[in-house]
């Protein structure tokens, strides 16, 4: 029962931590109701709406972790960590090419998103945008999170720990000096330390190559769509704009998904 508590409970109490942070920045933000730029009843409801629609991307993570975890445990668990590490790229890879074109269609068409709700939503585009990306982003790195949980619950606990002081000082900063796009702005880069944390533990501490070769395709493809969908969003107004920019972007995106599909088939 000893070992079994003692690996369970930085499990229970880092997924604590992750909860928390999850609904930090609202809580956040109805503490500063009234007291920050922008931040009235109505803002931190269109807010609310926001989150929801951008924590979805989480589970495209959750669609791929009961299948990822149990065959990354067995490899760890016969020392067989190149291999392991070989899955994590591909499945890295799987994810990006997801999740990347639905960060970019939040990021090009939010307000036309969110017009679903009615014409007072559309006014948290840009937060769309930005929890789109925090929240893709903490997808991605989740799949670090399921190799570390296996082998190294507690440096996980020690991650959580931090990004959970970071996300607190964040929106505690910048909830006051830029509003509701503080939130937003305060939750995404504790992800993003959290990211960088659990990449460090993976090439430090288990000394897993770098999979830049498997993630390189996608992110290339996504710079190269979001490039000239990023023009007709700048240059095109109103929901015809943002509609064409989303459009543009698939399509280049779709090709260049197709034409890598066939290059990697001939090799």
């Amino acid at each position: 029962a000893k070992p079994l508590l003692a690996y369970g409970a930085p499990i229970s109490v880092y997924q604590m931590f992750n909860a928390f942070i999850l609904r930090l920045d609202v809580i956040m933000l109805g503490w500063f109701i009234g007291r920050a730029p922008g931040v009235t009843l109505a803002t931190v409801g269109v807010y609310s709406v926001t989150v929801g629609l951008a924590s979805n991307l989480r589970k495209v993570n959750q669609a791929f972790n009961p299948i990822f975890a149990p065959v990354v445990a067995g490899m760890t668990a016969t020392g067989d960590q190149q291999r392991a590490a070989a899955t994590y790229a591909r499945l890295a890879e799987w994810m990006l090419w997801i999740l990347l074109p639905l960060v970019a269609l939040m990021t090009l068409t939010g307000s036309v998103i969110l017009l679903i709700y009615g014409p007072a939503f559309g006014q948290g585009g840009a937060w769309l945008g930005i929890l789109g990306i925090a929240c893709a982003t903490n997808a991605f790195v989740s799949l670090g999170e399921t190799v570390i949980m296996v082998q190294r619950p507690h440096l996980n606990l020690l991650n959580s720990s931090v990004t959970c002081a970071v996300a607190f000082g964040a929106n505690l900063w910048l909830i006051p000096r830029f509003g509701v796009t503080g939130a937003a702005c305060g939750i995404l880069l504790p992800y993003v330390i959290q990211g960088i944390l659990r990449y460090g533990v993976l090439r430090l501490v288990f000394r897993w190559r770098n999979p830049w070769s498997s993630v390189r395709p996608p992110i290339l493809t996504a710079i190269i769509a979001f490039v000239p969908a990023l023009m007709c969003r700048l240059f095109l107004d109103g929901i015809a704009g943002q509609v064409i920019a989303g459009l543009v972007f698939l399509a280049i995106f779709g090709v260049g998904w197709l034409h890598y599909r066939r290059s990697t088939k001939l090799v």
